[in-house]
């Protein structure tokens, strides 16, 4: 029989407090971790082009905002200042260092993808630091798409440029807005030939992201993604950013999917426009269902002048 002194007795139950306010400390610092993310959580960029990571926190309205704590940020884990130029280049864009502009290398790196981290303190009263991680694959082809669902599963459709169509990728600004069509055919394609297009409808010419949306009554102040392929695995392929609601109807609208589109670059001295895009694209199957496709995907194209309707003169990045 072990006897335990008052001495005893009070060391015990303070271990045991210690121990308890341990595993809360630690449940609560998960608990509070998983409020945050990157957005994106991983992406593909082209050699030398430019994407924005936006850390994000889930608030109580189940909304995701832009986090307000201070990160440090690092590529594979070297801080912003010591960041090998092997793997990229990161800036920020504002005070509160919730968002990064990640520019590639120009030429796909030996360690790809990328990781772009942010360490930070979600309450200065915990002393651990929550880590998070986007990964960013490096791609060589300047136009491009992923697709990723039922239908498709994880695939990126590249535009081979040795074998695109003479003439055909350039942006047309229309009403204040872009419009792009793309076509080529497909790089590491095991059925060949195969042809791809992308179709673009971007309401502005300002660097910045834009919303998808579907506007019947001014289609001109649409922003909307068009994606296609043909002879990939013998089959043929078309995705949208919009679709009709309700379906089979005569009456139907178009709506858009969550999604935007962002341009990186629109210089009217280089004749160049540049950007990414993200969101939830959709196409309707044998049965008359829609299935939908996650897609994300590149763009570089020509600006093209219109007879009477001048390219806007400016020439802005953030590169």
């Amino acid at each position: 029989m072990i006897f335990q002194t008052g001495k005893m007795k009070s060391k015990s139950i303070l271990f045991f407090i210690a121990t308890l306010f341990f595993i809360f400390s630690k449940n609560s610092e998960a608990q509070m971790a998983q409020y945050y993310s990157l957005d994106p959580q991983q992406a593909y960029c082209s050699v030398g082009h430019s994407i924005t990571i936006t850390m994000m926190y889930l608030n109580k309205n189940n909304q995701n905002v832009i986090a307000a704590e201070n990160g440090s940020w690092s590529v594979n884990g070297q801080p912003i200042g010591k960041i090998d130029p092997a793997s990229g280049y990161l800036k920020t864009t504002d005070l509160t260092l919730a968002k990064v502009i990640y520019t590639a290398p120009d030429k796909i790196p030996s360690a790809n993808p990328v990781a772009i981290s942010v360490s930070f303190k979600p309450d200065p009263s915990i002393t651990t630091y929550v880590t998070l991680v986007c990964n960013i694959t490096i791609v060589d082809s300047k136009n491009y798409f992923s697709l990723n669902g039922d239908q498709i599963a994880d695939h990126l459709f590249e535009f081979d440029e040795r074998a695109s169509y003479p003439g055909m990728n350039k942006a047309i600004v229309m009403g204040g807005g872009l419009k792009m069509s793309l076509n080529g055919f497909m790089k590491h394609n095991e059925h060949t030939p195969a042809s791809l297009s992308m179709t673009l409808l971007i309401n502005g010419t300002n660097v910045g992201t834009y919303p998808w949306q579907v506007n019947d009554d001014n289609p001109q102040t649409n922003t909307m993604v068009t994606l296609g392929g043909a002879n990939y695995k013998g089959i043929n392929f078309s995705y949208a950013s919009g679709e009709c609601d309700p379906p089979h109807t005569s009456d139907c609208k178009v709506v858009s999917l969550k999604g935007s589109t962002t341009i990186t670059k629109f210089d009217t001295n280089t004749k160049q426009v540049e950007g990414y895009f993200s969101g939830t694209v959709t196409t309707m199957d044998s049965n008359g269902n829609y299935q939908y496709e996650k897609t994300e995907g590149g763009f570089t194209a020509e600006l093209m002048d219109m007879s009477g309707v001048p390219v806007p003169q400016q020439n802005s990045s953030n590169h």
